[in-house]
C-alpha cells in the first residue's frame, strides 16, 4: 500500500513539476511577446511623432523663406535656419529609427533628395533677394519647382506615415492579443495549481485515511496476538532478528521468573538460560534458531534441556524453536516454545 501511494504521489508530483514548468515556459514566451510589442509600439509612436514634426518644420521653413522673400527681414532667415538644423536632426533620428525597415530607407532617400532640392532652391532664393531685389527673387520662385516638390515632400511624409501607423495597428493587435493570451495562461495556472493541489490533498487524506484504518487493524491484530499469546499453555518468546526479545507471555513470566516488562528488548541469552540434557552446558538459543534458515528449515524443532529461572530454579523443559523468515529469506527473528516436562 505504501509502495504504491508512493508512486501515484511521485506520479501526480512530476505531472505537475512537467506541466508547471511547460506553463512557466508558455507564460514566459508570452511577457517576452508582449515585451516585445510593446517596444514595437513604441518603435511606431516614436516614429510617427518624428514624421509630424518633420511635416510641421517643413512647413515653417516654407513658410519663413517667403515671408523673407516679400519682406526681406532678417529675422525670417535666422527663423528658416534654426528650423532647418533642427529638421536635420529629425531626418537623421528617422533614418536611424527605420534602419530595419528597407521600404521606410528607400522612401527616405528619395525624400532627402527632395528636401536638398527644396533648400537649394530656398538658398537661391535668398541670394537673389540679396543681391538682385524682390523681383528676381520672386520671378525665380514662380519657375522653380516649388510646387512640384511640395507635393511629393508631403507625399513621401504620408506614406511613410501611413506605413507607420500600419504597423503600429499591426504591433497593438499583437500587444492586445499577447495580454489576453497572458491572463488566460495565468487563469490555467491558476487553476491547475489549485487542482493539483487539491488533487495532491485528497490523495495524501485518503492515504491518511487508509494508514488509520491499517494501524486500527493492525492494532487489533496485536491485541488478538498477545490475547492468544497469554491464552496458549505454553511458554512463548519472540525475539527480532538481533536476538533482542519482543513478546514474552504469562506463561513464560511464571517458568523464567521474569516480567515481561523487563524481559522485553533484553538479549534472549540474558533472560533464557537452558542447560543441554546431555552435557548441561547453556545452549545459545538464538543460534540454533537461527541457523534453521541457513539449513533451509523453517519449521519448528524441538529439544529437551533444564531451564534456570531468575531465581537459580532448575525446571526440565521441552522446548522449539522455529525462525520468522520473510519474503525473500530473509530472518526477522526466532520464536521459542517451552513446556514444563516436569
Amino acid at each position: 500500500m505504501s509502495d504504491r501511494f508512493e508512486s501515484r504521489l511521485f506520479a501526480a508530483t512530476t505531472i505537475a513539476m512537467l506541466f508547471v514548468a511547460a506553463l512557466a515556459f508558455s507564460v514566459w514566451k508570452v511577457v517576452d511577446n508582449v515585451g516585445i510589442a510593446a517596444r514595437g509600439l513604441a518603435h511606431s509612436q516614436a516614429l510617427l511623432h518624428l514624421l509630424d514634426h518633420t511635416r510641421v518644420d517643413t512647413v515653417q521653413i516654407e513658410q519663413a523663406t517667403k515671408d523673407y522673400r516679400q519682406t526681406g527681414d532678417a529675422a525670417y532667415l535666422l527663423e528658416r535656419n534654426r528650423v532647418i538644423g533642427q529638421r536635420e536632426q529629425l531626418l537623421a533620428q528617422l533614418r536611424e529609427q527605420i534602419s530595419d525597415n528597407p521600404v521606410q530607407v528607400g522612401r527616405w532617400i528619395v525624400l532627402r533628395k527632395v528636401i536638398d532640392q527644396r533648400l537649394a532652391i530656398s538658398h537661391e532664393i535668398e541670394r537673389l533677394r540679396q543681391v538682385d531685389g524682390p523681383a528676381a527673387a520672386s520671378a525665380y520662385a514662380e519657375k522653380a519647382p516649388l510646387r512640384l516638390t511640395r507635393t511629393e515632400v508631403y507625399r513621401l511624409l504620408n506614406e511613410m506615415h501611413q506605413e507607420e501607423y500600419r504597423l503600429l495597428s499591426q504591433q497593438q493587435a499583437i500587444f492586445e492579443h499577447a495580454q489576453q493570451l497572458q491572463l488566460w495562461l495565468s487563469g490555467i495556472a491558476g487553476t491547475t495549481l489549485f487542482l493539483l493541489l487539491g488533487g495532491t490533498y485528497l490523495l495524501v487524506r485518503r492515504q491518511w485515511r487508509e494508514n488509520n484504518v491499517s494501524r486500527r487493524a493492525l492494532a487489533a491484530s496485536e491485541e488478538d496476538l498477545l490475547a492468544t499469546l497469554h491464552s496458549i499453555g505454553e511458554a512463548v518468546v519472540s525475539v527480532d532478528a538481533e536476538g533482542r526479545i519482543t513478546r514474552f507471555n504469562r506463561i513464560a513470566e511464571h517458568l523464567t521468573g521474569w516480567p515481561a516488562t523487563d524481559a522485553g528488548g533484553l538479549p534472549v541469552a540474558q533472560v533464557l538460560t537452558i542447560l543441554d540434557d546431555v552435557d548441561g552446558q547453556p545452549v545459545d538459543l538464538f543460534t540454533c534458531g537461527a541457523q534453521q534458515t541457513g539449513h533451509g528449515t523453517h519449521g519448528p524443532k524441538s529439544w529437551h534441556g533444564c531451564l534456570v529461572a531468575r531465581d537459580g530454579k532448575q525446571c526440565p523443559v521441552n522446548y522449539t524453536s522455529a525462525p520468522i523468515v520473510a519474503f525473500g529469506g530473509l530472518l526477522r527473528g526466532v520464536v521459542f516454545v517451552f513446556r514444563d516436562a516436569t
